[in-house]
């Protein structure tokens, strides 16, 4: 490892070297080559840079050349889940420069530094699945995959699917917030699924705590899935949960908006809260631009079918892999 390297605190004058590695990473050919979407063509760290730097509970950090300054990688650790998660963000190292173990260094300095500085019992990031570098050098440095989720991508203009009426679909949506009923389908149920139920929100999983769930409620919709049958309202009722908003993108025509769905739904009742989500879409599909569906069960036959009759060949699901290390004190 290069003893020349050394990390410190990010600064504002930072900005243009991150933004650079920014480009040379985030290229549209290069996304576009990777299997992304043509539209998803920037990076968001650049639009971030300055609020990691005003948020009390953010940690921006840089690798450079202790000799000539030149910096070659950033991150950015958060403080979430109250405290008790360091969620490792926004992870660049310029490509250029091979050989010099800049990713391993930086991440290493980051782990000693919140070991030493915070309260964290656990680290945690997320990498795409097909970020193969990546996930190799988070497991050298003591992470292992614990969670995943499916998503996929697509404008609104190609959707060819008309969903059933609501009086058609046996399974009732009604939305709720009480934070206790989320909570209790969200850890309890979803945990017969995945031993570590987390939200994922914008590339960060978050822990299901009721201060998170709280938190989401001012800005998305909680959908729950009822049996028409069985409409009690208490938790067993609930056959799936799902949660949607709609939100600006700086990629799209700033008259339009982006409509999230994220699906915390068993396979089985998958294809109903996709038909419930399309009956979303069609009260509102003058605002909507761009989809983003995701999920554990998100998966393509499924989501060929409702939004586009079988009729498309470019969907494209990705998934997002999460990642866990341990903090010892």
């Amino acid at each position: 490892m290069d003893k020349k390297l050394v990390v410190r605190s990010a600064t504002r004058d930072d900005y243009e070297a991150v933004r650079t590695i920014s480009k040379k990473i985030w290229s549209n050919k290069k996304l576009v080559e990777a299997g992304f979407p043509d539209w998803l063509s920037e990076d968001f760290v650049p639009h971030e840079f300055f609020e990691w730097l005003d948020n009390p509970d953010s940690h921006p950090f840089v690798i450079c050349d202790n000799e000539t300054g030149d910096v070659y990688g950033v991150v950015n650790l958060k403080l979430i889940d109250q405290g008790k998660t360091g969620w490792l963000g926004g992870i660049r190292i310029d490509p250029h420069i091979h050989g010099r173990g800049i990713g391993r260094k930086l991440t290493q300095e980051v782990i000693k530094w919140a070991q030493e500085h915070t309260e964290v019992n656990r680290l945690r990031l997320s990498i795409m699945e097909t970020n193969v570098a990546s996930i190799k050098l988070s497991t050298r440095v003591g992470f292992q995959k614990v969670n995943y989720t499916h998503m996929t991508f697509f404008p609104t203009d190609k959707i060819v699917g008309h969903a059933k009426t609501a009086k058609k679909i046996p399974i009732t949506a009604e939305n709720i917030t009480d934070v206790t009923t989320i909570f209790e389908y969200l850890h309890k149920e979803w945990f017969q699924i995945t031993k570590h139920p987390t939200i994922e929100i914008g590339g960060t999983f978050l822990e299901i705590t009721k201060e998170n769930i709280a938190s989401l409620l001012r800005t998305w919709k909680f959908i729950a899935l009822r049996d028409t049958q069985n409409n009690q309202s208490n938790n067993n009722s609930i056959l799936g949960l799902y949660m949607w908003k709609t939100r600006k993108h700086p990629l799209l025509d700033h008259n339009k908006m982006f409509l999230r769905g994220i699906f915390y739904v068993p396979q089985k009742w998958m294809e109903i809260a996709l038909n419930h989500i399309l009956l979303e879409f069609n009260a509102i599909n003058d605002q909507i631009e761009m989809l983003q569906l995701q999920g554990r069960f998100v998966d393509t036959p499924i989501v060929n079918k409702i939004f586009f009759r079988n009729t498309s060949a470019h969907l494209k699901i990705y998934t997002l892999l999460l990642f866990e290390r341990p903090i010892k004190k």
